[in-house]
């Protein structure tokens, strides 16, 4: 802080340049250590998000497999799952979902009109990471 001193009554000017660049300089540096820890864990809850949307997809084909009495097949291939329905042998696009954090080996889940799936287990690469998902768990 700079002060003027005269004719009995101190005045204060302000900041002087130098201490606010030692201000500014500290404020950037400490944005700099939490700035990435910020940004990771968003990406980790973006991630965690997808993975609960999977699991969702997984539960609710089946359940309206069952409550449609139809049969629906999930094709995953790499980032993404393709939904279709199976009505008279004909398979009807139902949409496409595009993963960025979660990647998968190619198959094809199967669900009868009953709701169960061909198979009992998918695996999963969530964040460089394989999982084994078991879908009588869902």
């Amino acid at each position: 802080m700079h002060l003027i001193k005269g004719s009995g009554r101190e005045r204060i000017l302000g900041f002087t340049m130098v201490e606010l660049l030692t201000v500014l300089s500290l404020m950037i540096f400490l944005m700099s250590l939490i700035g990435p820890l910020s940004v990771s864990t968003f990406e980790k809850a973006k991630a965690k998000k997808e993975l609960l949307l999977l699991k969702d997809i997984l539960k609710e084909t089946g359940k309206m497999s069952y409550l449609t009495g139809k049969k629906y097949q999930l094709l995953l291939n790499k980032s993404s799952i393709h939904i279709k329905r199976l009505e008279s042998q004909i398979l009807t696009d139902i949409g496409k979902i595009d993963f960025e954090n979660i990647t998968f080996e190619s198959q094809v889940i199967l669900y009868d009109k009953y709701g169960h799936s061909d198979i009992a287990n998918i695996n999963v690469f969530f964040r460089h990471e394989e999982l084994k998902l078991r879908l009588q768990d869902l």
